[in-house]
């Protein structure tokens, strides 16, 4: 079987467990998370990955029915990715939409 998209196993997990209106958060290097989030650490060095590169793979998986683009994002989600991204508030809150709709 050819593996198309996200190759990580917890990212993976998330995106099929989640249902319409559940989110997904990617965040930048310095992001505080919250210790009762589930915390998915990208990061391996400054930049490696970036955050529109997450960004883009993330979306080849998840059908999203909106986004939420903040300075501080205040929400919960089910998971918060964090990457190496040093830019301040590269941060995007992704909400599930139903299957066969994509943003």
């Amino acid at each position: 079987m050819k593996k198309i998209g996200i190759m990580h196993s917890e990212i993976s997990a998330v995106i099929a467990s989640l249902g319409h209106n559940d989110t997904l958060t990617i965040v930048d290097a310095g992001y505080p998370i919250p210790t009762s989030t589930k915390r998915i650490d990208l990061a391996l060095e400054p930049g490696v990955p970036g955050f529109l590169q997450t960004l883009r793979v993330v979306l080849q998986e998840l059908f999203v029915e909106r986004i939420i683009l903040a300075e501080e994002i205040q929400q919960f989600s089910r998971a918060v990715i964090r990457t190496a991204e040093f830019t301040p508030y590269s941060n995007i809150i992704l909400v599930a939409g139903p299957w066969g709709f994509k943003l």
